[in-house]
């Protein structure tokens, strides 16, 4: 008997994650980055930069069978114009309506990367007393709070995700 793990390819996971972007927000990207309105042409809502004579399609309904081709095609189109990887650009896509903050490690593990565990623990740790603390100050504003214990800021918290 033969047992194996289905691993999904690249082209499965990307194809999953294009399904999760909200037209709405890509829209809204899109606008935010100085395309205008063109016009809507079925289900595709028209995006225009006048003055690079180019066009962008965005997806209106997430129904579509050709979704994730459509806004794969969107995101390509955005990632050229951009520079950028489309990697990147679907992560903010993905967060659009999100506050985002970053950490970063720079270190020649961290550009491969990796980190090792004990570092990685404390980069979160790092995380979660800033977090805290930002929300502290916010509720009482101090240089200095002794116990980051507030109900409110642990909510806060509790609401936060982490991304990959």
């Amino acid at each position: 008997m033969q047992m194996g793990i289905h691993m999904p390819s690249m082209l499965e996971t990307l194809e999953t994650t294009l399904s999760r972007l909200s037209p709405r927000n890509v829209q809204s990207y899109v606008q935010s980055k100085g395309w205008t309105r063109f016009r809507r042409s079925g289900r595709l809502m028209v995006w225009n930069r006048p003055e690079k004579l180019d066009q962008v399609l965005v997806p209106m309904d997430a129904s579509r069978p050709d979704f994730t081709e459509r806004m794969f095609d969107a995101v390509e189109k955005l990632a050229g114009f951009e520079a950028r990887s489309m990697e990147s650009v679907i992560a903010d896509l993905l967060t659009y309506d999100s506050d985002v903050l970053r950490y970063r490690v720079d270190s020649p593990r961290a550009q491969r990367g990796t980190l090792p565990l004990g570092q990685a623990f404390d980069l979160l740790a790092g995380a979660k007393q800033s977090l805290l603390a930002a929300a502290h100050s916010a509720l009482v504003p101090r240089k200095y709070h002794p116990k980051l214990s507030r109900t409110q800021a642990q909510k806060l918290l509790e609401a936060c995700e982490l991304q990959q």
